[in-house]
C-alpha cells in the first residue's frame, strides 16, 4: 500500500478487508480469543520467543 494513498481509499481497503476476514470467521468458526492474542503480543514485546496462538472452533462467549 502507498503510503500517499488517498485516506479514504485506505479506509475502504481496511473495511473490506475487515468483511473478508470476517465471511471467513463466519464460514469455518475458528477465531484465537482475545487474551491468547494479548498474551502472545505482550510476551514478543517483552522479547520472548513464543508460539503463535492457533484459531480453533469458537465456542461462544
Amino acid at each position: 500500500m502507498n503510503i500517499k494513498t488517498d485516506p479514504a481509499e485506505r479506509r475502504s481497503e481496511f473495511h473490506a478487508l475487515a468483511e473478508r476476514r470476517y465471511a471467513e470467521f463466519l464460514e469455518s468458526g475458528r477465531s484465537i480469543p482475545w487474551e491468547e492474542v494479548r498474551r502472545y503480543l505482550q510476551d514478543r514485546l517483552a522479547g520472548k520467543r513464543v508460539k503463535r496462538p492457533v484459531a480453533r472452533k469458537f465456542t461462544g462467549a
